[in-house]
């Protein structure tokens, strides 16, 4: 069926049915003839009886659909309200898938379910009490009560809002039209894991912004967008005029080399006029975990940084040769190739002849660095420094190198992702 429709546009197929949409009737007309046309090339028919015809609303997997946006239906919503409470944990799972299916029309369902899936654990014994109704009738008021979620239009301003509280993560995406009006687009929002928790609050601000662009990408990518964001020091670090600042934490600095694939002008708004993100933040989906698009992200910024690596004026092995030839680097070297092989734990209290403390390198490449990749160097360097710290850097170091080398001879950079339709 998807074949052959396939070039059609306006055109949406689900198993055996088929949806036309259309900006004016005259284009709907138009749409329609050429898919009764496909239909009848292949050999197939259609009942009449079946068919709707320029319906300016219609009811599509539990969903209604017309211009103004996308709503729950009415009587999947009234089917709903008339379940009565579950005696089991069969019917409760019955129950929250249903409700699942709507999470986009209900801000916060996992905070507002929490007590129903607390009674979906191991070990947990089953006692419903007054708790669990309560939330229960909540969810089926929220769902009863739950507005209207505008379409997406490429032709108007896409604004993503991010925040991030102490446990979780929070974003929404809408359209600010030409006449001040704001009409949203879809919410996400996901807890931390137990590695993020930990994480300084800039940089869980900055996770926030990671995780909406990666939950919206398909309305993000290849479009320019205004982001907007509560923490004032993320527009130092991501604002896209203001270059990749050297200091900032290597973490922050990946994330910045993701977000430089994006078109975007972030902007500032404090905490009281940032509502929808905020809330979400605060009143996460536990049930949501990483997505499988954030596992890609080390994957795309290793890529960058081999394409970068490749574009630099020395290589592998001219850094190898001069090594070779500075004698204070060939004391180093044995230390860095065995690693059983410790150095003093005693500070070094004699100052290097190479730049007055800070640690020896080969001249020549560092002769061939840019210029301009030093305007950006930390303001000092400690003079003594202790031995068993750089065995460690070095290390460190090494290891990157060698899978960034090995990687590089065989990898290419990801293909972007394809864009959604704009019909």
């Amino acid at each position: 069926m998807e074949t052959m429709l396939q070039g059609v546009p306006g055109v949406i197929v689900y198993l055996d049915d088929i949806t036309i949409t259309a900006p004016s009737d005259e284009e709907h007309i138009k749409r329609l003839r050429e898919v009764l046309k496909r239909i009848k090339d292949y050999g197939f028919r259609v009942k009449k009886e079946k068919c709707e015809f320029l319906k300016p609303e219609i009811e599509y997997l539990g969903h209604i659909v017309n211009a103004e946006g996308v709503k729950t239906s009415s009587k999947k919503v009234e089917a709903i309200v008339k379940m009565p409470p579950p005696k089991n944990l069969k019917e409760l799972q019955s129950f929250l898938g249903m409700i699942t299916y709507y999470g986009k029309y209900i801000p916060n369902l996992s905070s507002e379910s929490a007590p129903l899936n607390r009674l979906r654990q191991n070990d947990a014994e089953w006692v419903w009490g007054e708790k669990e109704q309560m939330a229960i009738d909540k969810i089926k008021k929220i769902l009863v009560d739950s507005g209207t979620l505008a379409h997406y239009d490429p032709t108007e301003q896409i604004v993503l809002a991010t925040d991030a509280s102490d446990y979780g993560l929070g974003a929404v995406i809408y359209h600010k039209y030409r006449d001040g009006t704001e009409k949203v687009i879809a919410y996400a929002s996901r807890t931390l894991t137990g590695s993020e928790k930990n994480y300084a609050q800039i940089e869980k601000e900055a996770l926030g912004i990671i995780y909406g662009i990666e939950k919206f990408n398909q309305y993000l990518y290849g479009r320019k967008f205004l982001l907007l964001t509560d923490h004032k020091p993320l527009l130092k670090i991501f604002g896209p005029k203001e270059g990749l600042p050297v200091i900032a934490a290597k973490r922050l600095q990946r994330w910045a080399l993701k977000l430089m694939t994006y078109s975007y002008e972030i902007e500032y708004r404090n905490t009281e006029k940032f509502g929808n993100a905020d809330g979400l933040s605060r009143l996460p989906n536990p049930d949501e975990r990483v997505s499988e698009d954030s596992q890609q992200v080390e994957g795309e910024i290793l890529a960058l940084h081999e394409e970068a690596i490749a574009g630099l004026p020395v290589t592998a092995e001219e850094i190898a040769k001069e090594v070779a030839k500075d004698s204070a680097l060939q004391k180093i070297l044995p230390y860095v190739q065995d690693r059983h092989k410790k150095m003093s734990d005693k500070p070094s209290r004699k100052k290097s002849k190479h730049h007055e403390g800070r640690p020896p390198a080969a001249k020549k490449p560092r002769e061939q660095t840019p210029p301009e990749q030093h305007q950006e160097e930390l303001p000092f360097v400690p003079t003594y420094l202790r031995l068993h710290r750089i065995q460690q850097s070095l290390n460190s170091l090494k290891d990157q190198m060698e899978i960034l080398i090995a990687r590089t001879a065989h990898h290419s950079p990801p293909a972007p992702p394809s864009l959604p339709a704009t019909d």
